[in-house]
């Protein structure tokens, strides 16, 4: 039986291999490929690693390159106003719940 969602456990551990490989990285750009989905761009050094995150479901590193829309919608754009070429500075799980934090700075 496949399961829908996060669990907590399951986050920790996420969050856990996304500090090792993403932490300090540039924002280059975000994309809104749905109304609950989100890839982010980001740059460490000469890598570039694509981080999606979909509310409840997924939050991980994919090599998949999913198609963008053609007009990002206003809430992608509010996003990548305030966040491109921002370093993602911290990751981490608030109380053992089911929400991870991302803090940018810049």
């Amino acid at each position: 039986m496949q399961r829908e969602e996060f669990r907590s456990f399951d986050l920790a551990a996420v969050l856990r291999e996304l500090r090792e490989a993403i932490l300090n990285a540039r924002v280059s750009n975000i994309y809104q490929l749905n109304g609950a989905t989100l890839l982010f761009k980001l740059r460490r050094g000469e890598k570039i690693y694509s981080l999606i995150l979909e509310a409840g479901k997924r939050l991980n590193l994919t090599a998949y390159a999913p198609e963008k829309p053609l007009h990002p919608p206003a809430f992608c754009m509010a996003l990548r106003k305030y966040l491109r070429n921002s370093t993602l500075t911290n990751i981490e799980q608030h109380k053992f719940e089911r929400i991870a934090i991302l803090s940018f700075t810049g």
